[in-house]
């Protein structure tokens, strides 16, 4: 009887140990932030007001509490546990018109879009960013 039991035992830790790492397991597709494609950021202009940004872009995910004459667009996401592919534009206003666009980066389209990212599964690395850095501001 103890040896029955003893193997029972054995066997239920064996089969809960395997059962965290069975390698059937499906990861999802993580995404957070705010979805802006660089069409969209393409048609920011500097001296458009607020309003017509947040047309354009959407509500941003980060206003700033302290400061809002920024707003910050930010958007990741990671593809079946891998890698976390990041997206950041923060939008600089004065009186509510636009007078900065800094994108830090662009992601390429087949990441900024939800709709065609799960394509990239179990391919080669995607290029990171389609854009490192561009800043544009009015001149004064």
């Amino acid at each position: 009887m103890m040896q029955k039991l003893r193997s029972l035992v054995i066997l239920l830790i064996i089969h809960t140990l395997t059962a965290c790492t069975f390698p059937g397991v499906y990861k999802i597709d993580v995404q957070q932030g705010n979805i802006v494609e660089k069409e969209a950021v393409d048609q920011l202009k500097v001296g458009m007001n607020r309003r017509q940004v947040q047309y354009l872009l959407g509500s941003p995910v980060l206003e700033s509490t302290l400061d809002p004459s920024y707003d910050t667009y930010f958007y990741s996401i990671q593809l079946s546990g891998g890698k976390i592919y990041r997206q950041n534009i923060t939008l600089e206003y004065e009186n509510d018109i636009l007078v900065n666009i800094a994108k830090a980066k662009l992601l390429p389209a087949d990441l900024a879009n939800p709709g065609k990212a799960y394509k990239l599964r179990g391919q080669a690395e995607p290029s990171e960013t389609v854009e490192e850095t561009d800043v544009y501001k009015t001149t004064n």
